[in-house]
């Protein structure tokens, strides 16, 4: 009962319960998105094509949110793409958490490690990650998982340099000193002691670096160096829609308020996860 009070409080607010259910429809359609639609995200008709939203003079119930350059069903890769893009999100906060949260408790549990580890940090911090991610994606290419690589690849700072300073502080705790004192090995004080205390601020990190993520590859994709053009996702659409701005607005339109949509909800609910596992901070 204790638990559900405490998520009762940091989920009073009614903002909260906003995100939760935005953010849950979009999941839904990411995992359900061939039984939502009754068309496939490539399918073509060139015989529609830039076909308004239904409610707008020329539309048709047959595609709500209208038809691209190339026919295809705005609603049906909007729902594709979900799937696309936020796979993009997750995975690569995943790859990123997991190598920024090994190097951050190597930095700061073992000295000669750290100088190392943080000077490597820090030359990556010098170059904007937007930056860094096009020079790499311009000499690996685009593609799927590369775009999860390069995306975990140039996150992972700021796991490190968070997950470094709590080390920092923990290892100095009491129980700490009294586990090295009768000889317990530095591996498993890491993974037994200070790991579990370090989880509640790794989810909170994770949460913005998923938002993060999903706008990276949107903008990647947007400059078509991101997931090829043949797989649906959010930054792909509005890289199609950017020559139809003035006589098909709905091709851009719509999928940058999916982006704003889910990127909102999940940096609201980043603050309400951060509030609950470590309302020290707040």
């Amino acid at each position: 009962m204790g638990i559900i009070k405490k998520i009762r409080k940091y989920m009073g607010s009614y903002i909260a319960w906003i995100a939760l259910t935005i953010l849950a429809i979009f999941i839904l359609f990411s995992l359900f998105a061939p039984l939502l639609t009754a068309y496939k995200p490539n399918d073509q008709n060139l015989m529609e094509r830039l076909k308004p939203p239904a409610w707008v003079n020329g539309g048709t119930l047959r595609h709500i949110l209208g038809t691209d350059e190339l026919g295809r069903d705005i609603y049906t890769r909007l729902v594709y793409g979900s799937r696309t893009s936020m796979s993009v999100g997750v995975l690569a906060a995943l790859l990123s958490g997991g190598i920024g949260i090994t190097l951050g408790l190597l930095s700061g549990y073992f000295p000669k490690a750290d100088g190392v580890i943080m000077r490597v940090a820090d030359i990556q911090l010098a170059f904007p990650s937007i930056l860094l991610a096009l020079s790499i994606v311009a000499v690996l290419g685009g593609g799927f998982m590369k775009l999860i690589l390069v995306l975990g690849i140039t996150a992972w700072v700021s796991y490190a340099r968070v997950i470094r300073s709590e080390v920092l502080s923990i290892k100095t705790s009491d129980y700490i000193l009294a586990a090295q004192t009768v000889g317990v090995g530095e591996t498993r004080i890491m993974v037994k002691h200070i790991f579990p205390n370090i989880i509640a601020r790794a989810v909170t990190i994770s949460t913005f670096q998923v938002a993060t993520a999903i706008i990276a590859e949107s903008s990647l994709s947007f400059l078509g160096l991101g997931i090829p053009p043949t797989i649906p996702t959010w930054g792909n659409m509005l890289y199609a829609g950017q020559l139809y701005m003035n006589s098909a607005w709905w091709i851009s339109l719509f999928p940058g308020i999916c982006i704003m949509l889910v990127v909102l909800s999940i940096n609201l609910l980043g603050d309400v996860l951060r509030d609950y596992l470590a309302p020290k901070s707040r």
